[in-house]
């Protein structure tokens, strides 16, 4: 969604998504609600980016998924609202994070421009610092995604793997094969045979 319909880069994408992921419990949890927080009455932050609810952040996340027919807890709606915060609140830092050349640059404005928490320290034995975390999940993200691949993969009836492009091929399957599917992290193959056994590379 972000590569698609931002002007951000790869690595401004990691480190905002992986300040994301840490705000939302570490699985980018449109649903996510604070820790032992009840809403309502709240306040209690919510969704992926923990917008405080009731508040005028999180009134406007709800006026934008009310025009588009859906609920606040929709993953691309909480997303389009991060874009939209970025792109019309300056001090949400968005010229920063366009002038981010790495990860660590990329989590460290979205921390304390977008995110704001209240312990803002790079003191990775600080218990309560949050800056660590956020970045490995970012260099993580763009380990995985940082690098436009171009490759593809081909089953033979007799089960070999063909590689094209950057794809690799991580080895073959017996005889039998029918078909071939990527993992969606990049990092190898399925190879499903008449008989429905599946093997992985």
């Amino acid at each position: 969604y972000l590569l698609a319909n931002t002007t951000l880069a790869r690595v401004q994408i990691a480190g905002l998504l992986g300040t994301l992921l840490y705000e939302s419990g570490g699985a980018l949890n449109p649903a996510q609600v604070q820790f032992g927080c009840d809403v309502p009455p709240g306040p209690c932050g919510v969704g992926i980016a923990q917008w405080t609810d009731p508040g005028s952040r999180f009134s406007g996340l709800v006026a934008l998924a009310n025009s588009k027919h859906v609920a606040w807890r929709t993953l691309d709606v909480q997303l389009q609202y991060v874009w939209q915060e970025l792109t019309h609140t300056s001090s949400f830092g968005l010229t920063a994070l366009k002038a981010c050349t790495s990860g660590r640059c990329a989590t460290r404005v979205v921390e304390t421009k977008y995110e704001r928490p209240a312990n803002q320290s790079t003191n990775c034995s600080d218990p309560n610092a949050s800056y660590c975390r956020r970045l490995a999940d970012a260099n993580e993200i763009f380990a995985v995604y940082g690098t436009p691949k171009s490759g593809y993969w081909m089953l033979g009836a007799d089960g070999k793997v063909y590689a094209f492009g950057d794809a690799s091929s991580s080895g073959s399957a017996a005889a039998c094969a029918a078909a071939i599917a990527a993992r969606t992290d990049g990092r190898g193959y399925w190879v499903v045979d008449r008989a429905g056994k599946v093997s992985h590379f």
